[in-house]
């Protein structure tokens, strides 16, 4: 029973924390003041971890690093999107805001799978799709 209402409360996007006094920071941890244990739940998964240092004020989530994606792949669906009548901005290589949603709405119009991201797939069909208009 206590399972379906963590579960529940998860769902719900409610912060608890599991019987004990301190709230869970950014990152699902807290520290339990009663025994200065510093305690990190993640999803159903609920772990114990003991820190030497027993303040985690300093605890930051981490960061998610960005996907770069090939320079040569990106110049060439820009230059692609160009042709098919997309703003995408000057063919430089880089994947900015831009060239996102040009792909987006490529992949929109033409109902491929909708991800926004770069790959030869696309580049192949912005080629297809050039040729025949």
């Amino acid at each position: 029973m206590r399972h379906l209402l963590i579960t529940l409360l998860s769902l719900l996007g409610a912060q608890f924390s599991l019987a004990h006094e301190a709230p869970l920071n950014a990152v699902g941890c807290h520290l339990q003041r009663s025994s200065n244990v510093h305690h990190c739940h993640e999803g159903k998964d609920f772990q114990r971890k003991v820190r030497k240092n027993n303040s985690f004020s300093g605890q930051t989530a981490k960061k998610v690093p960005k996907k770069r994606y090939e320079v040569k792949l990106v110049k060439a669906i820009q230059q692609q999107l160009t042709l098919a009548g997309y703003n995408v901005g000057p063919a430089d290589g880089v994947y900015g805001g831009k060239t996102r949603e040009a792909i987006l709405s490529f992949q929109k119009k033409n109902a491929f799978k909708v991800t926004g991201r770069p790959s030869e797939y696309v580049l192949s069909k912005l080629r297809d799709f050039n040729r025949l208009n």
